[in-house]
């Protein structure tokens, strides 16, 4: 795994932006990764409250829209740090809310920060934002990137006219469980695969089958396993 980071250091600075009630999203350092922000690292003016933080991406220009968010509370005065769990895609931005209080800031006009008067912190909540070019602010995250499940396909058995058990094991989830599992098969081997089997719900390390029938009698058929999570497909051998 690659560890994924977000937004600016959370470090004293040279001022701060108390813009109550507003969401601000910090243009600083993009995610260099796809996968979860784990920790969150705030360094705060003054005890500030009501914060909610979140992932967001830009869908045109100066318009951002929310991909994900976590409420955290309360925060003291000066540096913070708090588990969260949001996704993040890379290229994405590090966004903030607070009802009351003040995050420190530079004005040194390197980086750039958006905001918007309002709550549009909330998961597919999108608008219009206000670029000011010259805020660097202390907020930042860490994560780590998803990878796809490992996955390895084992022997069919179970084996008779036109029909048999088609077996596969998740070794290893990549960071994330599995959304989705199943296998491609075909009387040809190597891709593309004619036909495919799927089933979806969220799958941990274990194995699973399918059992097949209407096939060709007297034909063999070629099979691989594989597993999705947001990290994309893992395949087995054939």
């Amino acid at each position: 795994m690659v560890v994924i980071d977000i937004g600016e250091p959370a470090i004293n600075r040279s001022s701060a932006i108390g813009l109550d009630g507003y969401t601000i999203v910090s243009k600083g350092n993009p995610a260099n990764g796809t996968g979860i922000i784990t920790t969150i690292e705030i360094y705060a003016d003054v005890a500030t409250t009501g914060v909610r933080v979140g992932t967001f991406y830009a869908t045109n220009g100066n318009t951002l829209k929310c991909r994900d968010s976590q409420y955290i509370g309360n925060i003291v005065h000066y540096y913070s740090s708090h588990p969260v769990t949001l996704d993040v895609v890379t290229g994405d931005y590090i966004g903030i809310y607070f009802t009351d209080g003040s995050i420190d800031l530079d004005a040194d006009g390197s980086i750039g920060a958006w905001r918007i008067a309002g709550y549009y912190i909330e998961p597919g909540y999108e608008a219009t934002y206000r670029l000011t070019t010259t805020w660097r602010i202390s907020f930042c995250g860490t994560g780590s990137t998803i990878l796809p499940p490992t996955v390895t396909t084992q022997a069919a058995d179970n084996i008779g006219i036109g029909a048999g058990t088609l077996h596969d094991t998740i070794t290893a989830t990549g960071g994330e469980n599995a959304s989705e599992r199943g296998f491609d098969y075909d009387y040809d081997s190597g891709v593309p695969y004619a036909s495919s089997w799927t089933e979806t719900n969220s799958y941990g390390v274990g194995p699973f089958e399918k059992a097949l029938s209407g096939l060709t009698q007297g034909v063999t058929v070629y099979f691989r396993a594989k597993a999705q999570n947001p990290g994309g497909w893992g395949y087995g051998g054939e």
